[in-house]
């Protein structure tokens, strides 16, 4: 029953030359937009994900800075309570 099929017609197959060049994948992703998804054309750092690694580190920052606050005062005023209570 079942025989040997190639794997594709010989009018189904496409090589770089004959395909269209707005279905090749490089331009498909420059012309929708979606290059930075697609991989194809994107070998170094992309400017949004800079900034998002930018403004990622700035929300760190910020989180330490504020946690440190918190600590400072909450030591302070302890310290200003024990003296309290002892006089």
């Amino acid at each position: 029953m079942s025989r040997h099929q190639p794997a594709f017609k010989a009018t189904q197959v496409f090589d770089w030359a004959s395909e269209p060049s707005d279905e090749r994948p490089t331009d498909f992703g420059r012309s929708t937009g979606y290059s930075v998804l697609s991989g194809y054309g994107t070998l170094g750092e992309t400017p949004t994900a800079r900034r998002r690694h930018h403004e990622r580190s700035n929300g760190f920052a910020k989180l330490l800075v504020s946690c440190f606050l918190i600590l400072s005062i909450s030591v302070v005023g302890m310290l200003v309570m024990v003296r309290f209570l002892q006089a």
